[in-house]
């Protein structure tokens, strides 16, 4: 008789090799030997999910979790500063991936997210920029609509 992780790793097999390709990206032996290719980025996973912690177990709960994948052609992280959670997953491929991009984190973009909430639009923020103000002076110069009379 088969236990439950086998008759799911047997049904479920693209999910299965996908939780198994997280672990094993997790995996310090596999980072001593890849990371030189992948400076500065981060690869961990919630225990839960870890075959190191978990065994067959953390499959089971990665399927309860994330339910079938077989139609899907990967995981990625939301925030890749943060370990693989059920809280920090996206389906889909490469194109749908959402992660901290460095233009998210400029100082150009600090500031046009500051704009918005003071009310300044996206057009004038960047029209002020276009014409030689700083950054934070377009954000922090206050917005008046003029209308044409």
């Amino acid at each position: 008789m088969a236990s439950y992780y086998t008759e799911l790793r047997k049904d479920y097999l693209k999910t299965w090799r996908i939780w198994y390709v997280i672990n094993q990206r997790c995996d310090p032996k596999w980072q001593r030997k890849y990371m030189p290719r992948h400076k500065g980025t981060y690869f961990a996973i919630c225990d839960e999910w870890s075959r190191v912690e978990y065994g067959e177990e953390g499959f089971i709960n990665f399927f309860d979790c994330v339910g079938d994948l077989e139609h899907v052609s990967d995981l990625h992280r939301i925030d890749t500063a943060k370990p693989y959670a059920p809280d920090n997953i996206v389906k889909g491929d490469i194109y749908s991936r959402t992660h901290r991009a460095h233009t998210y984190l400029t100082d150009k973009a600090h500031y046009a997210r500051i704009a918005y909430n003071k009310g300044v639009p996206k057009w004038c923020y960047y029209a002020r920029l276009r014409k030689g103000m700083t950054p934070k002076q377009a954000a922090n110069t206050a917005y008046k609509r003029q209308r044409k009379a």
